[in-house]
């Protein structure tokens, strides 16, 4: 398909509509504090949620790769977004924005298959594809409330020198190599 958000509406008929869902690439991992997230889950006023991470080497590097998420009010733990810029860097210093890392929360699958649906209706898409990145904004244009979950950690492994960091690091803090 034409972006991955097409791939996940190919899953639509194997989800259960009224179950919360977790949306997640396969190329990365995520390190999130487990009291946090049983915070998060005890907010009633959020239907969906897009995980960040600041200060990530690679949005210095090459920061028309990643998609930014701008929070409406940064005191909270789990602020409103205000925007996501999939590809375009929102300030001059990437490094210290959030990246939004390609895991996402839906308080129901079905919100997910609405955005998409909207996404495609629309046709809204970055370097010919469909994010599911850009679903976001829609949903909150409908009237939904969507957060940000800044996350404690992120391991990207979706190139070969991710990759390699990741396997250095995890030889350094664990002690052995793949």
């Amino acid at each position: 398909p034409s972006g991955q958000a097409l791939t996940c509406k190919a899953g639509f008929k194997a989800l259960q509509p009224k179950k919360s869902l977790v949306v997640s690439s396969c190329d990365h991992g995520i390190v999130l504090d487990s009291t946090k997230w049983q915070q998060f889950h005890n907010n009633p006023n959020c239907d969906a949620a897009i995980f960040t991470i600041n200060q990530f080497p690679g949005s210095s590097r090459t920061p028309n790769s990643y998609a930014y998420v701008i929070p409406e009010n940064s005191n909270e733990m789990f602020p409103i977004i205000s925007k996501v810029s999939v590809k375009v860097p929102v300030s001059e210093t990437p490094f210290n924005d959030n990246v939004l890392v390609g895991t996402f929360w839906f308080k129901q699958a079905s919100l997910m298959e609405e955005g998409i649906k909207e996404l495609v209706r629309q046709d809204i898409r970055v370097n010919g594809e469909l994010y599911l990145d850009s679903i976001f904004p829609l949903l909150a244009d409908m009237g939904y409330k969507i957060r940000m979950i800044p996350l404690e950690g992120y391991m990207g492994w979706g190139d070969p020198d991710s990759l390699a960091e990741s396997l250095y690091w995890q030889e350094i803090f664990c002690g052995y190599s793949l």
